[in-house]
């Protein structure tokens, strides 16, 4: 029995002794096999890396490399130059072809197929939004270069957040800064008027109590406001206004009669008018003529007679920049009739003319005595809107009153919408001579 069991226990030692052996093999054999992966893997990675430097050497498009047969020869700030790529796009650099890239990076220009620099004192204009830099601007002899801005005969600033001009100066119609109508200089010469400049000429008057915050004085004042266009005919984006306080504007007489606008806007064609009308480098070809004091230039009948102010219409300021407008005086007036008794609303009347100087034609617009849905019983204004052939833009408040409801005077851009927070800058009761001299109609300042 004893033998027996010994022989038993001999026989499962062994079992054990060969299935450990059989182990070992196998996670030799597994060994093995992860080494020839990991050989495998290396040789594969080793070969991946030598391509990569093969097709590196042999690319195409990049620096000092062939060009590609493709649309874009090169990569972006490289050209083709003697059958390579080379850089382009800075300073004495080839330009770079579209659709590469930019032609000239940055401050440079595109001169005789090379890049130069641009936008300093006496540099070429960069080809890009602001061509000057701060401080400078296209010259006023042929525009080409840079040259200092803002000063007494100097270029006109057009930089962002820069003033047209320095101040004690103001922008003239030439595009240059002069001298205006100051006491601290002390010159019997007669000087500009420190005018009135922008792109966003409309000012909103409050009502007409003696509280009122922005009361309408021009009416007392019985100024003459007039818009001349700044630049070139077509690119035209700003006006100079100036004032004067005694009547200049051309006469005209019944013969010259053209139309009474009763009741709602009135639309009239250039052949109706005689002319088209240059507003904002755009040219005019339809006016829309209301009774509530403003002209407008719209495609549409509609667009014309549906702009109306009605007993509740409020916020004119954003209503008056709805459309390409001239607000002579953008109010709540009530629908004139001319042909009624007594005219109890007024009467607004137009005249086709000629300015006796120059034979330059005009629209003319007389507001005669209009009435307000607000006030109708306290003050019946006048006023008179001359539109010129030429872009002049002529404007008279003769009613020798102060203060008037809402209401909006001043000139709306094409499409530009309402832009509030510019017009709110503008006031066009500011006196633009100062100290002993008297604006004149010819748009200076003479010593009193």
């Amino acid at each position: 029995m004893q033998t027996r069991n010994l022989k038993t226990s001999k026989e499962e030692s062994n079992k054990q002794s060969k299935a450990k052996l059989t182990a070992r093999k196998s996670s030799v054999k597994s060994n093995q096999v992860e080494i020839k992966m990991h050989a495998t893997n290396a040789m594969k990675l080793l070969a991946m890396v030598a391509a990569v430097l093969v097709a590196t050497s042999d690319a195409c498009g990049l620096k000092n490399s062939e060009p590609c047969k493709a649309e874009i020869p090169c990569r972006g700030g490289l050209t083709a130059i003697d059958g390579t790529c080379q850089p382009c796009g800075s300073s004495d650099q080839p330009i770079c072809p579209e659709p590469n890239t930019l032609a000239c990076r940055g401050a440079t220009i595109d001169i005789d197929g090379t890049c130069a620099p641009c936008g300093g004192k006496g540099k070429p204009l960069c080809a890009t939004s602001q061509p000057c830099s701060s401080g400078l601007a296209p010259n006023l002899k042929d525009g080409l270069t840079c040259s200092p801005c803002g000063a007494q005969n100097q270029p006109m600033c057009t930089g962002e957040n820069e003033l047209s001009c320095d101040p004690l100066y103001t922008p003239s119609v030439d595009g240059s800064c002069v001298k205006c109508g100051f006491e601290i200089f002390k010159t019997k010469e007669q000087l500009a008027q420190c005018a009135i400049t922008g792109h966003y000429l409309a000012e909103e008057f409050d009502g007409g109590s003696a509280e009122a915050a922005n009361r309408m004085e021009l009416g007392k004042q019985q100024v003459t406001l007039t818009f001349t266009p700044l630049g070139k005919p077509g690119e035209v984006t700003d006006y100079i206004v100036t004032k004067t306080n005694t009547n200049t504007l051309a006469s005209t007489t019944e013969d010259d009669h053209f139309k009474n606008i009763d009741a709602k806007p009135m639309l009239f064609s250039h052949e109706e008018i005689g002319f088209k009308f240059p507003f904002y480098g755009r040219v005019m070809e339809n006016f829309c003529i209301s009774p509530q004091g403003f002209v407008s230039f719209v495609d549409k009948d509609s667009l014309c007679k549906n702009d109306v102010l009605e007993a509740g219409s409020d916020s004119l300021l954003r209503l008056h920049y709805n459309q390409p407008r001239v607000s002579a005086y953008f109010a709540k007036w009530k629908p004139a009739d001319c042909s009624a008794k007594d005219r109890p609303n007024g009467c607004v009347r137009t005249f086709l003319g000629k300015r006796e100087e120059d034979n330059v034609a005009f629209l003319k617009v007389f507001y005669s005595q209009v009435t307000d849905y607000d006030e109708p019983s306290t003050i019946r204004p006048q006023l008179t809107l001359l539109i010129h052939e030429d872009g002049l833009i002529q404007i008279r408040y003769p009613w020798g009153q102060s203060g008037y409801s809402n209401g909006v005077v001043g000139l709306s851009p094409i499409t530009d919408r309402f832009q509030g927070k510019y017009a709110d800058q503008v006031s066009f009761t500011v006196e633009t001579c100062y100290n002993g001299f008297t604006a004149q109609p010819d748009g200076t300042c003479a010593r009193d």
